[in-house]
């Protein structure tokens, strides 16, 4: 293949991905507003495509500032603060929250809908949630996978190209 052949097949391929990539945009924005777990068989000519699926919405807790979190530990909780080993200090003298710690109270979070000052019931806002919205999935149908996959490789038997 001449250096040609392959400038204009990657400028082709090229192209042909920015239109699919533009078009996949405006339909994910368009299926954004399905309910999460909605799932839709897609057809073509009466051959099953696939689904498409939007996924649920999940929530995640995380610590949103650890300066804040260490400063609460140290007060409240300093049974709960480890030296690192030497091998792995950054700095010199280096003190950390224990992870587990750090584990059960992201755990605590997720299951109170937030951490909360035991003394004052004040919210701690060193941990907060952080909600990533559900998307559009789609699923091919195995066997159109299969059939698509085979029509491509002829093509190129063909030298039918992009």
């Amino acid at each position: 293949m001449t250096p040609e052949e392959v400038a204009q097949r990657l400028l082709r391929i090229d192209l042909l991905k920015r239109a699919l990539k533009a078009e996949e945009t405006k339909l994910r924005e368009a299926g954004a507003e399905w309910k999460p777990g909605t799932r839709v068989v897609g057809e073509y000519n009466n051959l099953r495509l696939g689904t498409v699926s939007r996924t649920k919405d999940s929530t995640t807790w995380i610590v949103a500032d650890e300066d804040a979190l260490f400063e609460w530990v140290l007060e409240h909780h300093p049974d709960e603060l480890i030296d690192l080993p030497e091998e792995v200090k950054i700095t010199p003298a280096r003190t950390v929250v224990n992870p587990k710690f750090v584990g059960a109270l992201l755990e605590e979070a997720e299951n109170k809908g937030g951490l909360f000052d035991p003394e004052t019931g004040e919210p701690l806002d060193f941990i907060t949630s952080k909600t990533k919205r559900g998307h559009l999935l789609p699923t091919p149908d195995p066997e159109m996978k299969k059939a698509i996959m085979e029509g491509l490789d002829f093509a190129k038997r063909l030298e039918i190209n992009p």
